[in-house]
């Protein structure tokens, strides 16, 4: 059997692993793949929209403490549900270019504020929402715990959202009007 000449400027099997590690450690990739090797810039572009981060999109996003499935899980090699933070991506920015502040609006008429000097990562956005869902509602306890059976006092912010409580993504990210700060709005809830 005869074997083909490669032509001359095609890489060879044995340096195609190079070029996939060398292309990870490339710098010039490092804002298409939310790396935080790129510093945050003081000013964003006014009322233009950010990518956000796959892993933040399929991330299923009513959940408290470190309950923070992704869809990622659904098709795992070994058949279990991972949260978010078991991936390694967890630590890059939630957006590209990177923002410093981000006011997070889940749809419920009442958003929280995210803020990393240093970019803000998928994990602090992550962190900062199982908080969200697992703190108290300022209003409507008593009518939430008799329709769940429990206590006031026990009643959380997952809790107000009903029979209405599937989501997973969001809607965009927007650099707000000053420039420095990001809306990021969730996408409609389902059931």
């Amino acid at each position: 059997m005869r074997r083909r000449a490669r032509p001359a400027d095609s890489p060879s099997p044995s340096s195609s692993s190079s070029l996939a590690l060398s292309s990870s450690q490339d710098e010039s990739f490092d804002a298409r793949l939310f790396r935080t090797r790129t510093k945050p810039p003081k000013k964003l572009v006014p009322n233009s929209k950010l990518e956000i981060h796959p892993l933040l999109q399929a991330t299923y996003c009513v959940f408290t403490g470190k309950d923070a499935l992704t869809c990622a899980s659904l098709g795992s090699d070994d058949g279990e549900e991972h949260t978010a933070f078991e991936y390694p991506a967890v630590d890059e920015y939630a957006t590209m270019p990177p923002c410093t502040i981000m006011h997070v609006d889940v749809g419920l008429g009442k958003s929280f504020t995210v803020t990393d000097r240093n970019g803000i990562k998928v994990r602090r956005v992550l962190q900062r929402l199982g908080h969200f869902w697992g703190s108290k509602p300022s209003y409507g306890a008593y009518e939430i715990a008799a329709e769940h059976g429990c206590r006031p006092d026990q009643v959380t912010m997952s809790m107000c959202l009903g029979d209405h409580n599937g989501w997973t993504g969001w809607r965009d990210a927007i650099v707000e009007n000053e420039a420095t700060s990001v809306k990021l709005r969730a996408d409609g809830y389902d059931s």
